[in-house]
């Protein structure tokens, strides 16, 4: 179910996911066709949060949400500086200024916003973006110093969650390469199976394998590729412990314990689906 969209702070909700959505793609794809976009709408998604929490309706002008540039402006205004083209946001307005460079880690402080780096950042996307010379015909302008800039935002209470967005879309990506690396071995299998005469095939089949393999019930499973009982197996995931890891005999298809988990987690998540609570 979306969220109630009359629901009050949603907006600022919304802002704080867009950022957490695009930063965390950067952390994985820093460089790229598109990247600039995913910086620009990242920062500026960040900084209206940030400053529509601290200064309210220094966000926007005349009913439009100010651009990034203009947002800096409105924290090199209102916030504190740390020293040169760093900034404390801060709810308390008269949190004092540092008197040294150092500042002690452990210490309970406002969170700093490169200003600089960030200015940095949005000459660099801009003049890809909007056609201008850069210094690479080809690739990004965007440095590791920018991304970082840019990520350690998420510092910030308002743009909380970012790590469980993150944590999300890894998982995402390591299941959809899971899922493909156990498709590529399947493809593989097949072709070998191929390969196989039809007295050859058909003397494979034959094979009692359960008898050959089992040591105990469940040790030779049905291949998903050949269809015969000669996945002969040497563990089981570590997720519900019932779907096998091991390889067949017939066509040579293995099952990794990641193909297993991934399959296991589907399983896992149909169950609670048809669960009739």
């Amino acid at each position: 179910m979306e969220d109630d969209i009359t629901r009050p702070g949603d907006l600022q909700h919304r802002r704080a996911r867009q950022y957490a959505f695009c930063a965390s793609a950067l952390c994985f794809e820093p460089v790229g066709a598109g990247v600039e976009g995913v910086f620009d709408q990242a920062l500026t998604n960040g900084l209206t949060a940030i400053v529509a929490h601290h200064w309210k309706d220094q966000e926007s002008c005349r009913g439009r949400v100010k651009s990034a540039a203009e947002l800096l402006k409105v924290i090199e205004a209102e916030g504190v500086l740390v020293r040169e083209g760093v900034y404390w946001v801060t709810d308390n307005p008269h949190t004092p200024k540092p008197t040294t460079s150092y500042v002690d880690p452990f210490e309970d402080r406002p969170m700093e916003v490169r200003v600089m780096v960030l200015r940095e950042a949005l000459s660099a996307t801009q003049a890809i973006r909007h056609a201008r010379a850069t210094d690479d015909e080809i690739g990004s302008n965007l440095t590791a110093a920018h991304v970082d800039a840019l990520w350690e935002l998420s510092g910030h209470p308002t743009l909380a969650g970012l790590v469980d967005v993150l944590n999300e879309m890894r998982e995402e990506r390591v299941r959809g390469a899971v899922s493909a690396l156990d498709d590529h071995e399947q493809d593989r299998a097949f072709t070998y199976l191929a390969l196989l005469s039809g007295e050859e095939l058909a003397r494979r089949a034959g094979v009692d394998y359960v008898g050959e393999y089992s040591q105990e019930p469940g040790d030779v499973e049905e291949c998903p590729v050949c269809g015969n009982i000669s996945l002969v197996l040497s563990s089981h995931d570590s997720e519900i412990a019932e779907i096998g890891v091991g390889c067949c005999v017939v066509c040579s298809y293995e099952r990794t314990m990641d193909a297993a988990n991934d399959i296991a987690s589907s399983v896992q998540f149909q169950r609670a689906v048809d669960r009739p609570d």
